[in-house]
């Protein structure tokens, strides 16, 4: 019998019919399944796992000072030409010996292979290797397990047979790594005997080793010839499935593979393609929209933090909080691409935030200080001077000795040149308790960072998603009366012009993925929606209010209460965004996994990002708008102003013109809210008619008011040797709260219920499809089209080809 079926469910009823009427007819079968794409399928393409573990043995090779005769991936074809041949010579097929075969790849790859210590080494190394990789890449295929469930209780005997030369210690681990191998009674791998399926001589062995009638066996497999022509050739039933879903997923792997090696900036198309949901996964839209959108903007913007901290001799990374515990936990993640097996900088979560550092630096009330506290929202007087703390009734009685009556109504627009307002600056008791307010801040954030280890180097990086810089600038100010301040290098998603303007030579800020002084169209779609960037990775507590020194005389951060309620009004989005955040690491790991096979440098997925970054912010569909619209946002500057970012309302453009325009205006995100009035044509009108009007016009700069333009090349050199196994008590208190934030995400996370309709992971999950890109290319020609009109610079993008894009859709 040879039945051939094209999808899974069919064929796994057929399965049990036939198992049903060996049993009745008092029979017990025998049921034999192939492993690679029927019991278990993979995320990337085979080849990209041996060109993987190739490129693994190379660098591991090099790193040991060993010498090469060849690289290894040529190397290991000619160890398997070897092997098949000594197995032909013994009257074998021509398939290699699991038992040699490693042997002889190190024997091919090193220029000395006579040190047997060493050649048994690195032997046992690359089979780890691989065995290490096929588990993180594959997973056990839909609705499996519960065929096998079946199978047990029906008391059948099941065994696997594979072509594979990898031998079944490897594949029985890599089986019971995906849940499935205590199913299994007995298993044959071509390359522990020396014979195939595709010949037919696996599956005689096999009966013979079974003790089994050939027709009392029944094979399931993917392949035509090998596990359907030749099992019935050879007196076995034979059942193949070939699943039209995954056939077209492995052949997007295969080609995806194949660009990238052209290529390389596809290599984020790979990364994507990789993370694609398994078949059969049911979840919640905010995962299906990570996975698809946000996990490539994020994998790819770590990744390149790495990279600079590498190229800029970084010694010590702190990741500001409090988006900074999720960017850490991706770094820790993404670092070994950059750093590989070999020592990395130290990654701490920094408790900060823009109010702690003003504080801490504000000597007295300045430009500076006025320019960080007008953006608090409204500029009121309890806005405008929230950061002391005052009480309101203290504030008002200072604000009417000058005339100010109201201290919470909007000064006038011209409140700067004010005199009233000018003279409330200058009263002695607002400069008593700016001063008073900045010694003891001051003295309490420069000892937590003398317990953090801040101080113990020369060259640090402050991580943060973005904007200004404003509070690098303010930490900045507040240490550099030290002799021991570092300099500090601050790497952000996205920056302003302004963040330009406040670096200097010892304190000084790169942005990674999008700047507004470079107008890369798709990059600096970050900056029309940066809410939604901070907000998706804010860990789930309260802003950071200052220092305080607790009862052994170690110094803590403290943090806005739980039961104040713009926490209370904000943490109602905790579980939702942590929901999200596990979405993130999940994305990065199979992001760290894909790269490392493939040497995957974070360039290579920047132009992928981008594009996934243009259609999320500029074109997303109704429902996505709808799960991010509903996020709220608090201000972190001691005013407590809470905001919604959106709102519900929704209609056809046609018949809702004017309640979209309005909605449209005082929405954060204005493409989001576009959506729900309709999907491309009221995003290409705002686009065309409003966001290009950004765009500076050709006599004007774009980069005016930039002083410093190059960094000190400051020695990088530790001032002090630290014991890493001592730990201070401010260094123990921050490990305990970075526990207690993991914890709590995954505690919200799986305690989120979506409030929206679950989906199929696996179709919402691909990765961008050639249409969504096609629109993209659209409305960028008629903003460049328009931009030329209105006399406005040009802007530029970095895209990846139409031609594959379309290659992909037919697949």
């Amino acid at each position: 019998m040879l039945k051939i079926h094209t999808d899974y469910r069919d064929a796994f009823h057929h399965i049990l019919q036939f198992v049903d009427e060996e049993i009745s007819s008092g029979k017990v079968p025998t049921v034999s399944f192939d492993v690679f794409d029927t019991l278990l399928q993979r995320r990337v393409s085979p080849d990209l796992v041996l060109a993987g573990a190739a490129r693994w043995l190379d660098q591991h090779i090099e790193s040991r000072g060993l010498q090469q005769k060849q690289q290894a991936l040529s190397s290991f074809t000619k160890a398997y030409r070897t092997s098949c041949e000594s197995n032909t010579r013994q009257g074998l097929d021509q398939e290699a010996n699991t038992s040699e075969l490693y042997a002889l790849w190190i024997d091919e790859v090193l220029e000395d292979h006579a040190n047997q210590r060493l050649r048994d080494q690195l032997s046992k190394a690359i089979e780890a290797y691989f065995e290490q990789i096929e588990i993180r890449t594959t997973y056990a295929a839909p609705h499996v397990l519960e065929l096998l469930e079946d199978l047990k209780q029906r008391q059948c005997r099941i065994i696997y047979i594979s072509d594979m030369y990898i031998g079944d210690r490897c594949v029985s681990r890599i089986l019971a790594a995906c849940g499935l191998l205590h199913f299994f009674d007995a298993g044959y791998v071509s390359g522990d005997h020396g014979l195939l399926k595709r010949t037919g001589n696996l599956f005689k062995k096999v009966a013979r080793l079974e003790c089994a009638e050939l027709g009392r066996i029944l094979h399931i497999g993917d392949n035509k010839h090998a596990d359907g022509e030749m099992a019935k050739k050879s007196g076995l039933n034979a059942i193949v499935i070939e699943d039209k879903g995954f056939l077209q997923r492995r052949s997007r792997m295969d080609l995806a593979f194949s660009a990238v090696k052209k290529h390389r900036d596809w290599g984020g198309y790979l990364a994507a393609l990789s993370a694609q949901a398994m078949a059969g996964e049911i979840g919640t839209r905010e995962h299906a929209v990570t996975l698809r959108l946000l996990g490539p903007i994020f994998s790819y913007f770590i990744h390149k933090v790495a990279e600079r901290c590498r190229d800029h001799g970084i010694e010590k990374i702190y990741f500001c909080a409090r988006e900074g515990y999720v960017l850490k936990e991706l770094f820790n993640r993404l670092a070994p691409l950059v750093f590989n097996d070999g020592p990395k900088p130290t990654a701490d979560y920094l408790p900060i935030s823009r109010l702690s550092a003003l504080t801490a630096s504000a000597r007295h009330f300045g430009l500076r200080e006025l320019s960080a506290t007008a953006a608090n929202g409204p500029p009121t007087i309890v806005n405008l001077l929230s950061f002391l703390q005052l009480s309101a009734d203290e504030l008002s009685k200072i604000s009417a000795s000058h005339g100010i009556e109201d201290v919470r109504s909007p000064l006038p627009p011209f409140f700067r040149d004010w005199p009233p307002f000018q003279r409330l600056l200058e009263d002695p008791r607002i400069s008593k308790a700016i001063q008073a307010k900045h010694s003891a801040s001051n003295a309490l954030l420069g000892r937590y960072l003398d317990g953090l280890g801040f101080f113990n180097h020369s060259r640090v990086a402050l991580i943060d998603v973005g904007w200004s810089g404003r509070i690098q600038e303010f930490l900045h100010e507040a240490i550099k009366h030290r002799s021991d301040a570092p300099q500090i290098f601050g790497f952000y998603m996205g920056t302003r012009l302004p963040a330009h303007w406040r670096k200097t030579s010892r304190n000084w800020i790169e942005p990674v993925l999008a700047d507004e002084c470079q107008l890369d169209w798709y990059a600096q779609a970050c900056l029309l929606f940066p809410q939604l960037f901070e907000a998706v990775v804010r860990s789930p507590h309260g802003t950071v209010l200052g220092y305080e020194q607790a009862e052994d005389g170690t110094v803590e951060p403290v943090f806005k209460s739980d039961s104040l309620e713009s926490r209370i009004f904000e943490a109602e989005d905790d579980p939702f965004l942590c929901h999200i955040q596990m979405a993130l690491f999940e994305y990065a790991d199979h992001y760290a996994t894909t790269a490392a096979l493939a040497g995957i440098r974070a360039d290579d997925t920047r132009s992928y990002a981008l594009e996934a970054l243009n259609r999320l912010v500029r074109f997303p569909s109704k429902d996505e708008a709808e799960i991010f619209l509903q996020l709220r946002n608090v201000s972190d500057l001691g005013s407590s102003e809470m905001i919604s970012l959106g709102n519900k309302k929704s209609g056809h453009w046609l018949t809702n013109y004017k309640t979209a325009r309005r909605e449209i205006g005082k929405s954060f995100w204005k493409y989001g809210t576009a959506s729900r009035f309709g999907r491309i044509i009221p995003q290409i009108y705002f686009l065309l008619f409003s966001e290009v009007k950004r765009i500076p016009r050709r006599n004007r700069p774009l980069n005016s008011g930039i002083v410093s333009h190059q960094y000190e090349n400051v020695e990088v050199k530790t001032r002090c040797k630290v014991d890493p196994k001592s730990m201070t008590g401010e260094q123990e208190a921050l490990s305990r709260l970075e526990d207690q934030i993991g914890t709590r995400i995954r505690m919200l996370s799986n305690s989120y219920a979506s409030p929206f309709d679950y989906v199929d992971l696996e179709a919402s999950t691909q990765p961008l499809g050639y249409k969504e890109v096609k629109w993209a290319r659209l409305a960028l020609s008629l903003v460049k089209l328009r931009l030329m009109r209105l006399h406005r610079h040009a802007v530029q993008a970095e895209t990846l080809p139409l031609v594959l894009w379309r290659r992909f859709a037919s697949r």
